[in-house]
């Protein structure tokens, strides 16, 4: 995976967590009670669970350390090669579901449901991976 292509994801990662960061409510109530608010919200969550997929998944074929089974695993394989904590790779792969859900039952979205649309911070986790890590495995793997 070419280094320009990391960089290039993990700033747009970077860039819908901060929205995401300025857009959430304190409290999820708000996003009960303002439709379009919670699909704008819901819409850049999507959006920055999707782009943090698209790394995963490049760094663990470009890497050969799949296939992945699934989309989650995909978080738990660059946990096991040390690429992301345990604990990140563990939201991230909670966050999979959310994005399924958001994709498949936007209508049905409850703000409520998971403490995810809370502003305590889940929106950074997916700006968290380094890019510099990412760029020596790269650089070691050409070698």
């Amino acid at each position: 995976m070419q280094i320009d292509l990391v960089r290039q994801k993990i700033g747009r990662i970077r860039h819908v967590a901060e929205l995401l960061s300025v857009g959430l409510p304190s409290q999820p109530e708000a996003l009960v009670n303002d439709e379009d608010a919670l699909h704008l919200v819901a819409f850049r969550v999507y959006l920055g669970l999707q782009e943090a997929l698209d790394l995963a998944s490049h760094l663990v074929a470009d890497q050969g350390w799949g296939p992945a089974a699934s989309l989650r695993e995909h978080f738990e394989i660059l946990a096991r090669q040390g690429v992301l904590d345990a604990r990140l790779a563990a939201t991230l792969a909670d966050g999979v579901k959310i994005r399924n859900l958001i994709g498949h039952a936007y209508g049905e979205l409850d703000p409520d449901s998971d403490g995810h649309a809370n502003g305590d911070g889940h929106a950074n986790a997916y700006a968290e991976p380094d890019a510099e890590y990412l760029c020596r495995r790269e650089s070691a793997a050409a070698h």
